[in-house]
């Protein structure tokens, strides 16, 4: 009878840490870009000169038309309670 009295409280105090779990959450993606229009080129190459101790430089055209692909990997663990 005695461990029957003991083992109610007990169950009250268990319950609440019961609610508690832990999440594992992972997320992976892909993209694929390409830059379409008059002003792309095949190649682009950086142009630079020296004057007076500075540096010049820029890109003749930033947006090639070649594909671009990227790649992404993202996790997160967390605890989950009551509050």
């Amino acid at each position: 009878m005695k461990t029957r009295l003991l083992l109610v409280p007990l169950l009250a105090l268990a319950a609440p840490a019961a609610a508690q779990h832990t999440e594992l959450i992972g997320q992976v993606g892909a993209s694929f870009s390409q830059y379409r229009g008059s002003g792309t080129e095949a190649t682009s190459f950086g142009n630079y000169r020296s004057y007076a101790g500075s540096e010049r430089g820029y890109t003749n055209n930033p947006y090639g038309s070649r594909l671009g692909t990227g790649f992404a990997l993202g996790g997160r663990v967390q605890r989950v309670g009551r509050r």
